[in-house]
């Protein structure tokens, strides 16, 4: 038996009701519509509240089915009915739920009209996700999969749709994945009734940390000026991992590339790095970050030689020491390197006033949007010497992907000029990117890594 046949099982409640005389007939799935269309004010208030109609299956003399009488291209919103009926029989009839709940098909699913984003975190919705989870409550599982809907690879998908519909998103009508080289998250872009969502999950990692560290660094670069997009949620899932919702900016390919992006950026990057330097004194960040899967230690500093040193460049040696990466080199040198670091960053302390940076800048972190706007993204920021962000210049990547032109560098530093030892600070900086892509992806960057380490040593025996 379908789930709808609970409605004329002979001890249902509403057997003999007057909702059923008015019909004159028992009830079934396909009339459930019907007669709610012109049932009393009380039953159709959702309408005026959500603007959307009651709507009638396209064969309303099929065999009533989830799909049949729910999967139709109209909505049904938040009711009185809905709510009653699921509080009713929750415990007893499960299979109910896809009435209860009703869907859109897909993955504009789980609360089409928003009637089960409206119930997350309640009862209801921790009932349903158990009953899935047990593989129970076919008829739940099958709308969830039907008509190309987000599959359950995990039971957190229905947290993360429940998310969007608590943001005001309205009914979800399309999902598309979107790939980026060397991205360690699911990316997907979800294309909602009144507004569209860029969605980060990752159910591997420890991504609690990674992501609420994304969240404070777009925040702070955006309280800085900085054009990115707008964090909205971040959250655990269920069995593991977890997700980061954030606004979403249609980026236009290529565009970038031009010089005149390059030079906006700049420009947008110097702003961000002059914004109230007099309100912060330390060297840090108020959370945790990653930079990739390298987690950053952000705890203050007053000294600039000492965080960087200490908190960067150490600690990445000593990762790269816990891999099965081959560096022999790197490791042997590692004391001499960071020894020369805080003897080239000392003269700073006690002069330089720390910036917001985004920590991991190069052309690939960085958009030119439809409407004009040049942005940023995927940051892992932390208030330190704005030089820091500038490390990708001349970066030696073996990956193919061009690098950031003499047009973002001359406006840049139309506002912030070079200072003495630009060049000898910009090796360490590069160091530090190439020995985490090392941690990373292996000995493709190790002799990178190794030519500019010889670099600092060689300028530290020069006359």
């Amino acid at each position: 038996k379908g789930p709808l046949e609970e409605f004329h099982r002979p001890h249902s409640p509403w057997r003999g009701s007057r909702f059923e005389r008015r019909e004159g007939r028992r009830w079934k799935g396909h009339r459930v519509v019907k007669a709610l269309q012109r049932g009393p004010l009380w039953l159709r208030v959702q309408e005026v509240l959500s603007g959307k109609a009651w709507v009638q299956p396209k064969n309303p003399g099929a065999h009533p089915t989830p799909q049949s009488v729910l999967g139709t291209r109209g909505t049904m919103g938040l009711s009185f009915f809905s709510l009653v009926l699921t509080a009713t029989l929750i415990g007893s009839c499960t299979a109910f739920l896809p009435v209860a709940l009703p869907v859109r098909g897909a993955c504009d699913g789980i609360g089409s009209g928003g009637t089960l984003g409206r119930l997350i975190g309640g009862k209801a919705h921790q009932h349903l996700l158990q009953q899935v989870q047990r593989g129970g409550n076919g008829g739940v599982r099958g709308l969830l999969a039907a008509d190309g809907g987000l599959e359950m690879n995990d039971i957190g998908d229905l947290a993360i749709l429940g998310a969007l519909q608590k943001l005001r998103g309205g009914i979800v009508q399309k999902r598309r994945t979107i790939h980026f080289p060397g991205c360690i998250n699911e990316s997907y872009k979800f294309k909602c009734e009144n507004r569209n969502f860029f969605v980060k999950i990752n159910r591997s990692l420890n991504a609690n940390q990674m992501f609420e560290g994304e969240m404070g660094s777009l925040q702070a670069m955006r309280y800085a000026g900085m054009n990115a997009p707008r964090p909205l949620r971040a959250g655990d899932l269920p069995h593991g991992g977890s997700y980061l919702i954030m606004e979403h900016i249609p980026f236009q390919p290529f565009l970038m590339m031009e010089s005149t992006s390059q030079s906006t950026l700049g420009e947008q990057l110097a702003m961000m790095h002059l914004h109230q330097p007099e309100r912060h004194q330390f060297f840090g960040f108020g959370l945790p970050t990653r930079l990739g899967t390298t987690p950053m230690d952000n705890d203050w500093s007053a000294s600039w030689a000492d965080f960087f040193v200490d908190q960067r460049l150490k600690s990445v040696f000593e990762r790269l020491r816990d891999t099965k990466v081959e560096a022999d080199f790197l490791h042997d040198s590692a004391e001499a390197v960071c020894e020369r670091a805080k003897d080239i960053l000392r003269p700073l302390d006690g002069q330089l006033r720390p910036s917001i940076l985004h920590g991991d800048l190069w052309l690939g972190n960085s958009g030119f949007s439809k409407d004009g706007a040049v942005s940023v993204y995927d940051p892992s920021s932390f208030y330190g010497h704005s030089e820091f962000d500038l490390a990708f210049r001349e970066w030696p990547a073996p990956n193919g992907f061009p690098g950031l032109s003499d047009s973002f560098y001359t406006a840049y530093h139309f506002n912030i000029p070079r200072e003495d030892g630009y060049e000898e600070r910009g090796d360490l900086y590069r160091l530090f990117h190439l020995l985490n892509h090392a941690c990373m992806y292996g000995e493709e960057y190790v002799k990178y890594a190794e030519d500019v380490c010889r670099k600092v040593l060689s300028d530290s025996m020069a006359p």
